[in-house]
């Protein structure tokens, strides 16, 4: 079935080909598809299933100066390095907590946005973590 068939009535022919139908969010037929033919696509402010269009990205993009997509690796590389740092646990095991399940996927992303492996990282800030807590209890 093409995406734009789901918004016909049930026996009509179609009345549009892969190349005319436009995705729309909110737009969804019987089977929730959200193809609809003809339509203009994505609209700013549309409200779909899953959001209200581009006006979270841009409250996203304003606040932090990353772009949705950005934020949200970003986030995770920081909770990651905050792991490294602070417990001794696996690389492997800390990736999984910050929600990658490939952890060579992270390495390779951790060594793009870092400039360091995660375990250089590691072996970098770790004393520092201990320098920090000495001085605390003295």
């Amino acid at each position: 079935m093409w995406p734009c068939d789901a918004v016909q009535p049930p026996g009509a022919a179609p009345r549009c080909r892969w190349r005319g139908a436009r995705w729309r969010p909110g737009a969804a037929g019987a089977t929730g598809t959200g193809w609809k033919a003809g339509t203009a696509g994505w609209r700013p402010g549309a409200a779909g299933a899953t959001g209200t269009g581009w006006k979270a990205g841009t409250a996203v993009q304003q606040a932090t100066g990353l772009s949705p997509l950005q934020y949200v690796p970003h986030v995770r590389l920081e909770e990651a390095k905050q792991l490294l740092e602070g417990s001794e646990d696996s690389i492997e095991a800390i990736a999984g907590q910050v929600g990658y399940e490939d952890a060579g996927y992270f390495a390779r992303l951790f060594k793009r946005e870092v400039n360091l492996t995660p375990a250089q990282y590691r072996r970098r800030f770790a004393g520092l973590r201990e320098v920090l807590q000495q001085r605390r209890t003295a």
